[in-house]
């Protein structure tokens, strides 16, 4: 369904365009009557209209005045081939304008312009005369709805509209009414009446008033009307039988206002607001208080100005591009000397009082001007192509005002975060090397062959062979040779012959020369990879044998490969560096590779390269071969990693891709039908691709078909069959016919779950008859299992806890289990001081809630918080806890509630090449500890710690059983980086697990069962808690002195029960120095 947002959105750019073309339309003037206005109405006809434009040439035919004579005649007959591209009238009508205007030069200039409105224009007119009525479409913009307001207080009245965003006072008048006093003796009951009298007198005139104003012709002028007031004014108005009832019944809201006037009016719309929720000047000041809220909170996602918004469009960053109405830039497009274009925006005011942005650098002449237009009118056109919503404000509102002489008037809310300082740092690197010769461009790149990157990702069956000629569209080091290796990862039993082009696969499968070929299909940044397309849809009916087996993943990583000037510049493995160039990338100036690689980078290209030459060549492995060649180091190439190696190129940057989800899904090519056995998988079982992301088998089909293109609903007719029998569609894609076929034909290509051999219920063989009878031809193409699909699993993981309800966790503070922990940490004291507040960490053995069986995954963790699929082991990676002055107390039973809950947005997945064992999902849980306190208003809740935990999730290891000497070679050695003088070593027991298990009730079995962490986890021996460290620290902390506000940690390796450990404050060390914990601390006295 379409977003009812962005609707309104896009009706308001249209309403804006048309206020334009009305200003431009009313200031233009003619010689003569030679300007021509027609409008035809929604259900008239274009005949109509055609037959009298012919009437009218006739007549003009008689104008005695040469010129005026020969301008009606050229007006109207620009009218009617302006007609003639109309077979009806459009739904909303028909608007047209086409004569001669003088310019302000005085010279003549013909217009000619149609267009269908925004909405229905009921309006039937046709004008010849020195300027173009624009009455009726001023009307339409006039037709929006309309709220009356009536302010009502003890010093008069007023009444006010509000249509759209425009504010008017209709009518005001004061009022001098006697106040109410105790004093008058004998007359005081007079003077009562007297004050009721004058009282009921305004009322009644207000009545009268609001009729004169918000009724016309015996009809209701306005959609609604809010009643305000400071006093009961309001009230008795609304309950009067003096207020017309045809008003009565309009009232949508009566509110409490503190002034009274035109400070009443604004207030009175504000508390309306929810009431007038749709109106534009509502939306405006809600649109421009949530840009002012960003920037108050300084979340670095706002841009303001003509230079850093542009910046930021072009990034695709915009998530709300917000304009004034009224914003007088203009965008220039000049060519200087050397035939380069550059774009220019400025105001008059810049143009006034500098010309120098307009002098070539070179030749020190003006620049010629290529194209001269409104800035508003190109981002209205062009708004779309940077994937942004574009709002148009006015300056009528406190806020608006504010926002167009505050920001310039333009601005926009970011959906991350810029550096616009290290933008403009690069800007002037380009620019100090010459003018940038590079404007933004709408233009998408065109999607063609194989995408790079270099995580692959596959499991299932594939039929082996006794031929072992494996061939895959690689010449190189690519991804698709990538692909066909997890494909074929049994390199001893195939041959793998790389091709040149997606056709010669297909070729050479279709001749036997290969029983197999692997070419990639689709990538989740760039779309379908048309080369594959266009040969599934075998035109020519040289591949009808060639049939889709299999499917295979690639997670697709881009590196910038070149020659590096200084060797001695950071390299490749230090941190924070993905996505940014490890070393100075002046010296390259022009960069090599496949178009679709380059369409997966514009981001970086864009950041770090712009104005550098992008040359496409036929792949990505034959940029780096161009690069290696270039031995000044100016050429560099977008490639895989692996072509570095191969061609003795430098890293210059890495993992440039636009998305870090970037994937490429490759498919197994095979001469003749992949038969499937139900219950059995292929025929044969040697190669490896499919089965699901959460380990079963689940078969897809590909199947493609025509349909009539004269017949309506001839493509929803089929693409209902799938519908009718119950069958998910995947994927749909379509390529022109071509061949004998008639222009504008499409051959359609169809994914969806399940396969003719697997088909218990019969529903794959019902859809192929349906498809028989609705179809004009078809044809089944593929039977493939997927593999699995890190977005899809990401996907369903991120949904599984956006729905999942935070959970409330009860508990009363007691001293028992305090003391508990404090035992099973110091089992040597005898010390037995209570404390008075929970001591810090604490918390870890109050709110861990009891789980049955059913609650538990198969390590005895908490199912809550399993992302799903294959990933059942869990692990604590680290986290952060703050907390808050006072501390709860522990000898009071102080009652509090822990709320819980998975972090649905920050799910993430960690792929490991070549090693799934190693594949990690993170999750983050979210737990707040308040204290809670029953007042007389109901409860109330103070926050006294907040934690976050990052949960590891891994796959499955049952049935794999590991030798003790493996647990040496897993653990990651790394050293302390300094020694603290003040130290607390610990000798962990197996006691003290098993305390701290049952203190917080956790099952999980690597701290219990001595079996089952050696055997299925690979560990020497049962794991010490990672909650348990946080403890340890916090304990550490605490005899230091002072109080912790905040502790982040990481866990980095693990220690084994009766390993000694020693605590260095914020780190924990094991056997020969290796760190294990790390964290960071802020404490205060």
């Amino acid at each position: 369904m379409s977003d009812p947002n962005a609707n309104e959105a896009e009706k308001n750019i249209e309403i804006w365009k048309v206020k334009k073309l009305i200003k431009r339309l009313e200031a233009a003037r003619g010689n003569g009557t030679s300007m021509i206005s027609l409008i035809i109405p929604p259900k008239d006809q274009v005949s109509r209209a055609a037959k009298m434009l012919a009437e009218e040439y006739g007549t003009a035919s008689n104008i005695k005045s040469r010129v005026n004579r020969q301008s009606v005649l050229s007006a109207i007959t620009s009218t009617q081939q302006r007609l003639k591209l109309y077979n009806k009238v459009p739904p909303n009508g028909l608007v047209v304008y086409c004569g001669e205007i003088l310019t302000s030069e005085g010279k003549e200039r013909k217009v000619n312009i149609d267009f269908e409105p925004f909405k229905p224009i009921n309006t039937s007119l046709y004008l010849c005369d020195n300027k173009f009525h624009t009455e009726a479409l001023a009307e339409l913009l006039e037709s929006d709805q309309k709220f009356g307001f009536i302010i009502m207080d003890g010093n008069g009245a007023l009444f006010g509209t509000l249509s759209g965003n425009t504010r008017d006072i209709v009518h005001k008048f004061s009022v001098d009414l006697p106040k109410k006093h105790g004093r008058g003796g004998q007359s005081a009951l007079r003077f009562a009446r007297l004050r009721e009298e004058k009282r009921h007198n305004y009322v009644r005139k207000v009545a009268e008033l609001a009729v004169q104003n918000f009724i016309t012709a015996d009809k209701v002028n306005v959609a609604g009307i809010v009643l305000a007031g400071s006093a009961d004014f309001k009230n008795d108005l609304n309950a009067s039988d003096l207020f017309d009832q045809r008003l009565q019944s309009k009232v949508i809201k009566v509110v409490d206002v503190s002034y009274g006037g035109e400070n009443g009016f604004n207030q009175a719309i504000e508390l309306a607001s929810e009431t007038l929720g749709n109106v534009k000047f509502i939306q405006e000041k809600k649109l421009i208080g949530k840009y002012f809220e960003e920037i108050s909170q300084d979340t670095g996602r706002v841009c303001y100005g003509v230079e850093d918004t542009l910046k930021a469009l072009e990034l695709g960053a915009v998530e709300t591009l917000i304009v004034f109405e009224n914003l007088e830039v203009t965008r220039y497009v000049l060519k200087d000397s050397n035939g380069s274009e550059i774009i220019l925006h400025t105001t008059k005011q810049q143009e006034e009082a500098s010309r120098d942005k307009f002098l070539d650098k070179e030749t020190g002449q003006e620049m010629e001007v290529v194209t001269q237009e409104s800035f508003l009118e190109w981002i209205a056109e062009h708004y779309k192509d940077f994937g942004t919503t574009l709002e148009f404000v006015s300056d009528r509102s406190t806020e608006g005002n504010q926002f167009v002489k505050g920001f310039g008037g333009i601005g926009g809310i970011l959906r991350y975060k810029v550096n616009f300082e290290q933008l403009h740092e690069f800007d002037s690197l380009v620019n100090s090397e010459g003018p940038v010769a590079k404007a933004i461009t709408s233009e998408p790149t065109t999607s063609h062959a194989d995408q790079p990157h270099d995580k692959p990702r596959s499991s299932g069956k594939i039929p082996p062979t006794q031929k072992r000629l494996m061939k895959d569209f690689s010449e190189g080091p690519r991804h698709s040779h990538q692909a066909t290796k997890i494909a074929f990862s049994d390199e001893k039993k195939w041959e793998f012959i790389p091709t040149g082009t997606i056709r010669e696969v297909f070729e050479v499968v279709q001749a036997g020369q290969a029983r197999y070929g692997v070419v990639p299909f689709e990538n989740s940044t760039h779309g379908t990879v048309t080369f594959t397309l266009d040969s599934l849809a075998d035109r020519d009916g040289k591949f009808k044998d060639v049939n889709v087996c299999g499917e295979v993943y690639l997670d697709v990583h881009h590196y910038l490969l070149g020659f590096a000037q200084d060797k001695k510049e950071k390299r490749l493995e230090e941190e924070g560096v993905k996505g940014k160039p490890l070393v100075e990338l002046s010296h390259v100036k022009r960069i090599y590779s496949h178009p679709q690689a380059f369409g997966q980078t514009t981001a970086f290209v864009n950041k770090y390269l712009r104005g550098v030459e992008t040359i496409e060549v036929s792949s990505t492995s034959r940029a780096a071969e161009i690069a290696a060649a270039d031995k000044t180091g100016e050429s560099a190439a977008i490639a895989g990693v692996q072509n570095a190696e191969v061609n003795g190129l430098d890293v210059l940057a890495g993992c440039v891709e636009d998305r870090n989800d970037n994937t490429t899904r490759f498919f197994v090519l095979q001469k003749g039908r992949y038969q499937i056995v139900p219950g059995r998988g292929g025929e044969e079982e040697e190669g490896t691709w499919g089965g699901d992301a959460y380990g079963g088998e689940k078969y897809k089909s590909l199947v493609s078909f025509t349909v009539a293109h004269s017949t309506p609903g001839a493509l929803a007719d089929v693409l209902g069959c799938f519908k009718g029998r119950e069958l998910n569609l995947t994927s749909i894609n379509s390529v022109p016919c071509l061949g004998d076929s008639e222009a504008f034909q499409y051959l359609f290509f169809v994914e969806f779950e399940g396969c003719e051999g697997d088909d218990p219920e019969e529903r794959v063989k019902g859809v192929f008859e349906d498809l028989g009878e609705k179809a004009e031809r078809w044809r089944l193409i593929e039977t493939t299992t997927p593999s699995f699909s890190p977005q899809d699993y990401l996907s369903s993981a991120k949904e599984k806890f956006r729905s999942t309800l935070p959970r409330q966790i009860p508990a009363i503070l007691t001293p028992d289990r305090s003391i508990l922990l404090t035992q099973a940490l110091n089992p040597t004291s005898t010390s037995h001081h209570v404390p008075s507040t929970l001591p810090q960490g604490h918390h870890m053995v109050y709110f861990e809630p009891v789980l049955s069986l059913q609650e538990q995954m198969p390590d005895g963790t908490n199912i809550d918080h399993w992302p799903g699929g294959p990933f059942v082991r869990r692990m604590w990676a680290g986290g952060i806890v703050k907390f808050y002055r006072p501390q709860p107390e522990l000898n009071k039973k102080t009652e509090m509630v822990c709320m819980e809950r998975v972090d649905g947005e920050n799910v993430s997945i960690h792929l490991n090449e070549g090693n799934e064992e190693k594949d990690k999902v993170f999750v983050d849980l979210e737990r707040d500890y308040f204290v809670v306190s029953n007042k007389k208003d109901g409860e109330k809740r103070v926050k006294v710690i907040e934690e976050k935990r990052k949960l590891v999730f891994m796959r499955d290891r049952m049935g794999i059983f590991f030798p003790i000497h493996i647990y040496v070679a897993q653990l990651a050695f790394t050293l302390a980086p300094w020694k603290p003088e003040i130290q607390y070593p610990l000798h962990p027991t197996r006691e003290l697990l098993k305390m701290f298990s049952q203190l917080t009730n956790n099952a999980h079995l690597i701290h219990l069962d001595h079996e089952y962490a050696q055997k299925h986890e690979g560990y020497k021996d049962v794991l010490v808690h990672g909650p348990l460290m946080l403890v340890l620290m916090l304990e550490a902390l605490s005899k230091e002195g002072g109080f912790v506000k905040e502790i982040e940690y990481r866990n980095l390796s693990p220690l084994a029960v009766n390993e000694d450990l020693t605590i260095w404050t914020v780190w924990i060390e094991g056997p020969g120095g290796r760190l294990i914990v790390k964290g960071k601390g802020v404490a205060c006295g």
